[in-house]
């Protein structure tokens, strides 16, 4: 299996499974097999916690939100209970901002989550209902349960030379334009058929007019420069733009790839190339307001 990492939206819940003593995970076990489904995860929780008592309904929705994140990710991609138990541990274990774990532990925490998944109750049928609800009406943002870097490294095999991590789930709700402009609500687009957002004062066609409407020039470098921001514009070998890349304040990049995840990568030459974003064409930047 492709190595994994833990989103930071279930770091609590995993937190919370390696913390918690065994009696404590018999009595979650006991409480989730009395327990009927629920499309609300904060509903399931009040009535789990009731019965185990010694967490709080907040610490027991971050435990059934990690337990569900591995009950859809199974399914997705259809792993053995064995082998994902073994990549979610080793992600813990790697993992700079979850506790450190021995070897022990580890082996205690992959016994847990096979318990957990191997009970097909109702964290399956809560996973399974939520997760038809994602698809089909898009009622909560989508996201993946955990980040696969398999495919981001085939698309763009630069990343794995120069560095990056991932930084949020995928979403649809906006574009690297739209992410590059600092709107994460968005999807920045110059369709002719007027779906997609684009600077009423330009011509609908892609051009840096849309980041000159935000204050940017072109200007030369892409190294960090106290009180200016910097973004970067890629083309391929036609000369047509594929990628727009926002600069941080650390120096270092951040890029939404397409509709999959943000990440932060260490510089502009990651998404180069082909496969890849092509070259990097122009260089912008604005003054940060005081």
């Amino acid at each position: 299996m492709a190595e994994l990492e833990i989103p930071e939206k279930y770091k609590p819940g995993f937190k919370q499974l390696l913390s918690i003593d065994s009696k404590t995970v018999e009595k979650l076990i006991d409480a989730l097999r009395q327990a009927s489904p629920s499309l609300v995860i904060e509903d399931l929780a009040s009535v789990v916690a009731s019965q185990v008592q010694v967490l709080t309904v907040e610490e027991v929705v971050d435990v059934i939100e990690a337990l569900i994140s591995l009950y859809n990710f199974r399914d997705y991609t259809g792993a053995s209970i064995d082998d994902l138990v073994k990549s979610i541990s080793q992600a813990v274990q790697d993992d700079e901002e979850l506790p450190d774990i021995s070897d022990e532990q580890k082996q205690e925490l992959e016994h847990r989550l096979t318990t957990f998944l191997e009970f097909d109750g109702v964290l399956s049928v809560t996973s399974k209902a939520i997760e038809v609800i994602r698809d089909h009406e898009r009622l909560f943002t989508r996201s993946r349960v955990l980040f696969v870097t398999e495919k981001i490294e085939r698309d763009y095999p630069n990343l794995t030379v120069y560095g990056y991590k991932l930084t949020s789930p995928d979403t649809i709700d906006y574009n690297c334009i739209a992410w590059a402009a600092e709107d994460d609500e968005t999807w920045w687009w110059p369709d002719i058929q007027h779906q997609f957002y684009w600077p009423l004062s330009i011509p609908r066609e892609e051009t840096i007019e849309a980041f000159k409407t935000l204050g940017y020039e072109v200007c030369q470098g892409d190294a960090l420069e106290e009180g200016f921001q910097r973004i970067a514009i890629y083309a391929n070998s036609n000369k047509v733009p594929t990628h727009v890349a926002r600069q941080l304040f650390t120096g270092k990049w951040t890029s939404k790839l397409g509709s999959l995840e943000d990440i932060e990568h260490n510089n502009l030459q990651g998404l180069t190339g082909n496969p890849g974003y092509g070259k990097i064409v122009c260089i912008m930047k604005k003054i940060i307001p005081v």
